[in-house]
């Protein structure tokens, strides 16, 4: 680079000699600077058009606007360095320049180790920005946080957690997690187990289990319901069940729910037990148990619809917190354009 500096600094003093050369020494230092100025305003000028317009930045980097916007000041620093660099060349102060050089080495060598973590989340931000892994209004699990992506900044993911906080992620956490998208594939795969009985058969409770899910309406046909015996001990054989939802027709953990509770009951009412380990003994009062037993089952049958109402599949929690995001979207966003549905 240098090397090319000092070519470029020889042909001009070349041409200036040959075009001052007998006029006054304070008309010859005039010129000079009339010179400098000119490309310095050249040079400026150009670096601010790439500043302003950075649409051909965007089609080059396919709409990531923290690329674009990277490689246009970068462009536009390195032409402003290089105008400087002419200026002072054509001035005849060559040894600033290695002055310059030298000190923003040992300058940038101080910031990186002074700002090393919002180095760190900046390159960070901007390999997620290029990857793109979820895009703004996707229901991702990261760092151990589950919630809708608003918008991601130079440091940092913003997601809207389920219980409405927008939660702050740093961007080289995030590189460095695993990064579940539930976005991506509406189906989703749903698990839990039921120990039984020792001394029952685990495949007919198997089958009871599988029928029940079956029958679920919110459980998808197609991948079917699977179920298998995961181990053998001494207080229970353990059952493990597997399903699918489509969450977005019916959200996820109301449709697990209700599973577990339907699977359950199923298989109590065939006669297998399920076992628990633990025994408790309480000494109660019989005449205040009986009463408040049969208060307990004078519910009135309109009470039982509202409990059963609260049991839906549909709920409505996803979209309260995806209108709760839309209300930020206007905010400064590394992500693609796209906007929450």
């Amino acid at each position: 680079m240098k090397e090319v500096f000092e070519t470029i600094n020889r042909n001009i003093s070349l041409s200036l000699n040959g075009l001052i050369e007998g006029l006054n020494p304070w008309i010859q230092v005039l010129i000079l600077i009339l010179v400098s100025l000119v490309v310095l305003f050249l040079f400026f000028s150009v670096s601010n058009s790439i500043t302003r317009n950075k649409q051909w930045f965007y089609r080059l980097t396919g709409e990531t606007q923290l690329l674009a916007d990277l490689l246009a000041q970068s462009l536009a620093i390195f032409i402003r360095v290089t105008a400087i660099v002419i200026t002072l060349y054509i001035l005849g102060a060559e040894s600033i320049v290695g002055l310059i050089i030298g000190t923003a080495g040992v300058f940038g060598l101080a910031i990186s180790f002074a700002f090393k973590d919002i180095i760190e989340n900046y390159i960070a931000g901007i390999i997620l920005s290029i990857r793109q892994p979820f895009r703004k209004g996707d229901h991702i699990l990261v760092a151990d946080h589950e919630g809708i992506v608003l918008r991601m900044t130079t440091r940092m993911t913003m997601i809207k957690s389920f219980d409405g906080n927008n939660v702050s992620i740093p961007n080289a956490t995030i590189f460095k997690s695993v990064i579940i998208n539930f976005s991506i594939i509406p189906e989703r795969r749903f698990e839990f187990k039921i120990g039984i009985n020792p001394d029952a058969d685990p495949n007919f409770a198997r089958k009871i289990g599988l029928k029940v899910l079956t029958d679920l309406n919110d459980v998808l046909d197609t991948p079917p319901p699977l179920a298998h015996i995961e181990s053998i001990g001494d207080s229970s054989i353990v059952l493990v069940f597997y399903g699918w939802v489509d969450q977005d027709k019916s959200d996820f953990y109301q449709v697990r729910s209700l599973a577990v509770g339907a699977v359950k009951e199923s298989i109590e009412d065939h006669g297998i037990e399920i076992p628990d380990p633990s025994y408790i003994i309480k000494i109660k009062n019989i005449e205040q148990e009986s009463s408040s037993t049969s208060s307990t089952l004078n519910l009135e049958n309109s009470e039982l619809k509202n409990i059963e109402s609260l049991m839906s599949t549909q709920t409505n929690e996803i979209d309260f917190v995806r209108k709760q995001a839309k209300q930020e979207l206007n905010k400064p966003d590394l992500l693609n354009k796209e906007t929450i549905e």
